[in-house]
């Protein structure tokens, strides 16, 4: 009977292990469930987060913005943010840069589909830290001389094949391209729900000064949807939304029913989403890894009584108490580090595979990767322990006794 080196530790290992495939089968399985399920844990939670520092990337820490309801009572002035509001707001918040957003749908010649339009001050580029890619966005100057100036998207100009210097048609009045840019990932048009914030692929860019009459069913002129806050560095956003607030508060706002987009509002989705998947695939995997650990530690018991008088033999021949023990727990490590590397690779390939069908892709890194396997080798270690330290205790007169 080999008791020493690494190759005979291996050996004795494998025969302990070949006599037990049934039991050793279910530990792996179980195991391997709850490292799957710890695996996509950490991967989901991980791209929630890089999701959240977006967010607050593109949005800025120092931003926010105001949004109000549809009209109420069949009147078009009622219920939404205006021009004197916005003037109101920009008055009283000297040190901040404001800008208005209005959106609208207008036809062009080239498409039966309606081209998404944005009526916005010049100053809306550098609240939203939108980078100008080619020409340049329309200044204050274009915006007091009623300059007929549009702004694209950088993938309408790749669709539409529209360039700057170009004069194109919106719902039939002519404007002139002088300038194409990016406009971040959309997440938090997407994440804040409201549809007056929505940038889709097909954009273009106004000033907000021009007369609506050319486009049609325009509720009211003095119609805001949006209105951007950007405060000084080092500024406090709950201070100046306080500001704001006693603003929308004069009785002749009543019927205004304000909303509110700040970094923490577009977290907070973001963070029940984190709750709900730590709840839901935190209880599987840790079921998963108890009944794992719990199935392994019957497993490494059951043979430690089958194998007694082999046991007795290896003391007999001089194998120690820490050789008896030892070889149980790397039994028990194997069969959970196995598990743990199968359930990862596993993982990882299905969730690559299906990455497009996750509505925030899950992100992996080395650490997120090797903690599974980690947890995975620390559980063998705990779950053979006992059935080790029994096997331990196991004295050469026991082989002769079960002989």
């Amino acid at each position: 009977m080999k008791t020493s080196g690494t190759k005979a530790v291996i050996e004795d290992m494998a025969e302990g292990m070949r006599g037990q495939p049934g039991r050793i089968l279910l530990s792996f399985i179980s195991i391997l469930i709850g490292i799957v399920s710890l695996t996509v844990l950490i991967a989901v939670l991980s791209g929630l987060r890089s999701r959240a520092d977006l967010l607050v990337d593109e949005f800025g820490a120092n931003t926010f913005a105001i949004t109000t309801s549809t009209a109420t009572n069949g009147d078009s002035s009622k219920g939404r943010l205006t021009q004197k509001i916005f003037e109101l707001i920009a008055e009283n918040l000297p040190n901040c840069r404001v800008a208005g957003v209005t959106g609208y749908n207008v036809d062009i010649l080239e498409s039966d589909d309606p081209l998404h339009l944005i009526a916005c001050d010049p100053v809306l580029p550098d609240i939203r830290d939108w980078k100008i890619v080619e020409g340049r966005f329309f200044d204050e100057r274009d915006s007091r001389q009623l300059e007929r100036y549009a702004v694209l998207t950088l993938s309408l100009s790749r669709i539409r094949d529209w360039r700057v210097g170009e004069t194109i048609m919106l719902n039939g009045a002519p404007f002139t391209v002088i300038g194409t840019m990016t406009t971040g990932s959309g997440g938090i048009e997407s994440e804040s729900g409201a549809s007056s914030l929505t940038i889709g692929p097909e954009t273009a860019f106004i000033p907000r000064s021009l007369p609506t009459y050319w486009v049609p069913n325009v509720p009211s002129e003095d119609r805001i949807d949006t209105i951007f806050v950007r405060i000084p560095a080092g500024g406090r956003s709950d201070e100046y939304v306080a500001r704001t607030e006693r603003i929308l508060h004069a009785p002749e706002f009543a019927e205004i029913k304000p909303g509110w987009i700040t970094p923490e509002t577009l977290l907070e989705r973001i963070r029940q989403l984190q709750r709900t998947i730590r709840l839901t695939l935190g209880s599987v995997a840790a079921l998963c890894l108890i009944l794992g650990c719990t199935a392994l530690t019957s497993l490494m018991i059951l043979n430690v009584r089958d194998r007694i008088k082999e046991i007795g033999l290896r003391r007999s021949l001089g194998a120690t108490k820490r050789d008896v023990a030892l070889l149980f727990v790397m039994e028990g490590g194997i069969i959970t580090t196995a598990a743990g590397v199968v359930g990862v690779l596993l993982t990882t390939i299905l969730l690559w595979l299906a990455r497009s069908r996750f509505p925030i892709a899950p992100k992996f890194s080395t650490a997120s990767l090797l903690l599974p396997i980690l947890t995975a080798i620390i559980l063998g270690a705990l779950a053979s322990l006992w059935p080790a330290i029994e096997a331990a205790k196991i004295a050469p007169s026991e082989a002769l006794r079960n002989d």
